[in-house]
């Protein structure tokens, strides 16, 4: 079986097993299957290792250390476990939110419940307390993340769009709604369909048609990929001719994964004059997915010390103290790699680092990025030292645990052409 397999094998028994770690009989169960991963039996410790991966990624929270477990056996068994369930958490984190808020509510309860259940950020401080006082009726069935703000969008006349941290700023003023679709947790508009004149031919025009895309906030896309070649459009059943066919391109996204927008243009009979065209294709996007905290203690005598959580190896090569700043040089490593994300990997730069004094954070005041190479990069952190004593530190790395490609498709059946002359 596949890692693909495997994954989609976990989800689906998450989705099945409704045990969750606060349950005194979910912890016994756990308590009593790591103790059968140490059995001298094989059969039993792969029994008990398939029974705690179908606990799903809830477990993560209460999984004893690794490290801890005297058996080779028990740490080797909890570590394939753990990455498992840590790849699925990543899996599941990148499909689209679900919303479910029965019956009448003002528009402002209803954001901060989207904020709430969706982690994702929204901005409605341009509305004005009239606005906000309004109530709709979200009615009594799960919806996806998307459909319901464009839904809001059109009940309230608002308008919306990426703001610089990487939400979504709603003001007033009604949203174009029209040309839009959604693919998982990911929403595409067409903004134009039109028809172009092509300077020194007499014979054809050209059919240009731009999209934008947008993900949930809460996402981190890094970078968008894709090829006019596999985008195909039809007037009547028949197609057009895309240009550029060939091109391959890449479209870095920076922090904040703001609007992506695409440019597709294809060759049609200059006598053409249909107002419709059908749009089908796909592309991808690289996410980065996954969360979770990595975390070294007594870094001052953990020089070499490496921490992997799912498709990600952390390894502290360095910790350091001088009269005025503590320095920490830590190398980051992802499974996957290759050309377009050694080409993209800026965004490691914003992943969350700190000391941990006693439950008190201290935020670094610079970053040196001697290295990149590779699936690897080294970054050397410098934190104000403000009397600290190094061996009193704890240094916590957060960063994504795996980085997926996801296919968004396009499928637009009935696309407006704007015939207007240009």
């Amino acid at each position: 079986m596949n890692r693909v397999c495997i994954i989609v094998a976990i989800l689906c028994g998450f989705a099945a097993v409704e045990a969750t770690a606060d349950d005194p009989e979910t912890r016994a169960d756990i308590e009593r299957l790591v103790k059968q991963l140490q059995a001298s039996s094989r059969q039993e410790r792969q029994a008990a290792e398939k029974q705690l991966l179908e606990f799903g990624p809830r477990i993560l929270p209460i999984l004893p250390p690794a490290d801890l477990q005297r058996s080779a056996s028990a740490r080797a068994g909890l570590r394939r476990i753990r990455l498992q369930l840590e790849k699925a958490k990543a899996v599941a984190s990148i499909q689209a939110s679900q919303f479910q808020l029965s019956g009448k509510h003002s528009l402002k309860q209803i954001f901060n419940a989207l904020i709430a259940e969706t982690s994702n950020e929204l901005d409605y401080s341009k509305l004005s307390e009239e606005k906000l006082s309004d109530s709709y009726d979200v009615g009594d069935k799960p919806v996806a993340f998307w459909p319901f703000i464009d839904r809001l969008a059109k009940a309230f006349q608002l308008s919306m769009k990426p703001n610089d941290g990487g939400g979504i700023q709603f003001d007033h003023g009604e949203s174009v709604l029209n040309e839009v679709q959604y693919s998982g947790a990911f929403r595409i508009q067409a903004t134009q369909a039109k028809y172009r004149k092509i300077f020194g031919n007499d014979q054809e025009k050209m059919l240009s048609i731009r999209l934008a895309l947008l993900s949930e906030p809460r996402l981190r896309p890094l970078f968008l990929t894709y090829s006019p070649g596999d985008f195909q459009a039809e007037i009547n059943g028949r197609p057009l001719q895309v240009r550029s066919r060939t091109a391959k391109l890449e479209l870095p996204l920076g922090e904040g994964g703001a609007e992506s927008r695409l440019k597709l243009d294809f060759s049609t009979a200059a006598s053409q004059s249909q107002k419709q065209v059908q749009l089908s294709g796909q592309l991808s996007m690289l996410v980065a997915a996954g969360t979770e905290r990595i975390e070294f203690t007594r870094i001052d005598k953990s020089a070499g010390v490496s921490r992997r959580r799912g498709g990600v190896t952390a390894i502290l090569q360095q910790a350091k103290q001088t009269a005025d700043t503590i320095n920490v040089r830590i190398a980051i490593s992802y499974e996957r790699g290759g050309p377009a994300f050694e080409s993209h990997r800026t965004w490691v730069f914003h992943n969350s680092a700190y000391l941990d004094v006693g439950g008190q954070k201290v935020q670094y005041e610079d970053f040196r990025n001697p290295l990149q190479a590779g699936k690897s990069v080294i970054v050397e952190y410098i934190f104000p030292r403000n009397d600290l004593a190094i061996s009193e530190c704890r240094f916590v790395y957060e960063a994504p645990t795996l980085l997926i490609n996801v296919p968004i498709k396009v499928d637009f059946k009935k696309l407006a052409i704007d015939d207007s002359t240009p």
